[in-house]
């Protein structure tokens, strides 16, 4: 029987655990007849405990070492600056031909730690799920990850086969597998995931700050909740995404003030008298149908952007084609 450790057990590493059991109890995963435990640790005991009630994981360890001690998989689901201490601690523990894997928002810092502190007999390929909630381990599901996007970035020393492992383990959480250069992903991320959640916070910031919050909040309805829910989400989190992936999120706070600018600029040359300012008017029309056009192909399930991306992609990153399946590849070892 295999061993998959989930090391962080919050909102991520919660949903993971139930995706997988999941997966296992289904009628692909019945026919697999393929067979694995999941072990999960966390330092607060009280949250480990809940994820075996919750069904997120099979059992909890206290120990770190004998969490992942022989475990064929490790999947760090910690907020990014704590893996690097995480790392570290793998190093010693971890066996030849294990396979690592994150599920941390920025992927430059974290690859460079992996390199740093794990040994060469360990495969680590970074991942990403593009998928979460506001809350912890109490709002993890099984099916948070449906038809998400889950970016994965391979070390130069991983294995194909451990690559294959991790996409598979994408697969089976219900997400698409997409390989992106680490650079490509921060940058990417730093505008869709990143700054809407700075913006959403500077909405509740310059709101809530404000001497009239207390008539303003009665008037608060479906637009001001759904601008202002991203700065629910783990603060944590955030502030580390923050300080590992600050340049990009730098470039692209520095283009949205600037854009801001623009709009108050034609906002405040707009005539009360002439109202249909044509230069509002065609920036706003043409918003709208930016907008529109992204809600038409991501309903559709993919743009030819993005379908000459994945075949870009493609070519560039697995070479052969392996049919393993996870639990067919996991523990075997380097060179076997």
């Amino acid at each position: 029987m295999a061993k998959i450790t989930i090391i962080g057990l919050g909102l991520i590493g919660g949903s993971i655990g139930l995706g997988l059991r999941r997966w296992q109890a289904s009628e692909e995963g019945r026919r697999s007849k393929a067979s694995f435990e999941i072990i999960g640790y966390d330092t607060d005991l009280e949250r480990a405990q809940l994820a075996v009630k919750l069904g997120a994981v099979g059992s909890i360890s206290r120990d770190f070492g004998s969490a992942v001690r022989n475990a064929d998989m490790v999947i760090v689901a910690t907020p990014v600056l704590a893996m690097r201490e995480v790392f570290a601690a793998l190093g010693p523990v971890l066996g030849s031909g294990a396979v690592v894997t994150d599920t941390g928002s920025t992927k430059q810092q974290v690859l460079r730690w992996a390199d740093e502190l794990l040994p060469n007999t360990v495969h680590f390929v970074g991942g990403h799920p593009m998928a979460g909630a506001t809350g912890s381990l109490e709002a993890a599901r099984a099916d948070l990850f449906d038809a998400a996007s889950y970016p994965l970035c391979p070390t130069l020393s991983a294995s194909e086969e451990a690559i294959e492992q991790v996409a598979t383990l994408a697969r089976m959480l219900g997400a698409k597998p997409l390989f992106i250069d680490p650079a490509e992903h921060d940058t990417a991320v730093a505008a869709v995931s990143h700054l809407p959640f700075l913006m959403s916070s500077s909405l509740v910031s310059v709101t809530t700050a404000s001497d009239g919050w207390g008539e303003m909040g009665r008037l608060a309805a479906g637009g001001y909740r759904d601008m202002s829910r991203l700065a629910g989400g783990d603060p944590t989190m955030y502030r580390d995404i923050c300080v590992s992936n600050r340049q990009a999120i730098l470039t692209w706070l520095d283009r949205a003030v600037n854009d801001l600018y623009d709009l108050r600029e034609i906002i405040a040359k707009t005539d009360p008298d002439q109202p249909n300012n044509p230069a509002s008017s065609e920036l706003l029309a043409s918003l709208n149908e930016t907008r529109d056009r992204f809600d038409q192909w991501r309903k559709s399930g993919r743009s030819d952007a993005q379908a000459a991306l994945e075949s870009d992609l493609g070519n560039i990153t697995l070479g052969r084609a392996i049919s393993q399946s996870l639990l067919g590849g996991l523990g075997r070892k380097r060179g076997q």
